[in-house]
């Protein structure tokens, strides 16, 4: 059996379809990657001076 060749118009829409799906790949891994990077940075960083709140101990008054 013969294989039937591919016309033009369908070797465009092909290749049209597959840099789509190259591009949609790429930007769901830098989605993805930069939700870990940012999970990871949250994880890590020491909070500032801004952020640190020294335990006031609380004192209930005395009967």
């Amino acid at each position: 059996m013969a294989r039937k060749q591919q016309t033009r118009s369908t070797a465009a829409a092909k290749r049209k379809r597959s840099i789509a799906r190259i591009v949609f790949y790429i930007l769901s891994l830098l989605i993805v990657l930069s939700m870990a990077i940012g999970f990871v940075i949250d994880a890590l960083v020491v909070p500032s001076h801004y952020e640190t709140v020294t335990p006031v101990p609380i004192v209930s008054p005395q009967p």
